[in-house]
């Protein structure tokens, strides 16, 4: 800006009484023009969320004596003497000050990468302590809990466990309802009235009565019927015996299924298959 807006925003002119912009008794000029002054601007630079740049400005006058002496000298208007005249002259003037405070934001992939990681170390680090208390400090649970944490998972190793689960399954359900023979969809269901009778046999040493026995068969018998048609059928049993978690009788069906797409990463990293093939050749 020009010298008379930051007068302006100052509050001053040039005619200003200096003695009147100082706290006590200022002997001085009675004007700011004919005693000089300095000009402080103090800028404050800031940004918003959005990165947008804002610079406030405050400026504040100061009487003080800036003065300069002008000296020029000309050559005699006659040569001849050889002398010289010379004019002194004091001019007043206005010395500026600037002072820059504030922030401004920068993107950084460094801080972004070390502010993640640094979150990333902060969240992960009560699972790390549960992780250790269930691991060396709960005595023998802590032992249960390494030995599973120790046991390797073979996928091709769970498919004879989980055709033996299947196979018995299927014993047991066929003995339930009392039918050796035929298919599977020609066994019929089992009825509540018929699951209470067997629990009542297992939990007879367990002292549980006639109203505990039926809640416990209704909670089982409504979580195993799938459907919802009021009897358990040979597929929802077979399912409720052998579906454990790890390999269901659907994931199973699909490691042999040959319509079953398989990922480029399966085949690069997973031998499953190469086994299976080799054991079938």
């Amino acid at each position: 800006g020009t010298l008379k807006e930051m007068l302006a925003c100052a509050g001053v002119t040039l005619d200003s009484d200096p003695a009147k912009l100082v706290a006590g008794t200022l002997v001085a000029p009675s004007h700011l023009r004919t005693m000089g002054f300095r000009l402080q601007m103090h800028l404050f630079m800031h940004e918003d969320p959005l990165f947008r740049l804002k610079c406030e400005v405050r400026i504040t006058a100061t009487p003080v004596t800036t003065s300069l002496w002008d000296k020029h000298a000309w050559p005699s208007i006659i040569p001849e003497i050889g002398a010289s005249m010379r004019r002194t002259r004091r001019v007043h003037g206005v010395a500026i000050d600037v002072q820059i405070t504030g922030s401004i934001k920068a993107f950084s992939w460094t801080h972004l990468i070390r502010a993640i990681v640094d979150v990333y170390v902060i969240l992960s680090l009560p699972s790390i302590i549960v992780q250790f208390v269930a691991m060396y400090l709960l005595g023998l649970v802590s032992e249960v809990y390494r030995a599973t944490a120790r046991t390797k998972l073979n996928i091709f190793s769970k498919f004879h466990g989980t055709i033996g689960k299947l196979m018995l399954a299927e014993v047991a359900f066929r003995g339930l309802v009392g039918k050796w023979d035929g298919h599977l969809r020609d066994l019929g269901g089992l009825s509540l009235h018929k699951l209470i009778k067997r629990l009542k046999d297992i939990f007879e040493q367990d002292a549980l009565d006639h109203r505990e026995l039926v809640k416990m068969a209704s909670v089982v018998f409504t979580s195993m019927d799938k459907d919802m048609d009021g009897r358990i059928e040979a597929n929802e049993f077979i399912r409720a015996c052998t579906d454990d978690g790890e390999i269901t009788l659907h994931r199973m069906a699909l490691f042999f299924h040959s319509t079953h797409s398989m990922q480029f990463m399966r085949r690069l990293l997973d031998d499953t298959h190469r086994l299976a093939s080799t054991v079938y050749s």
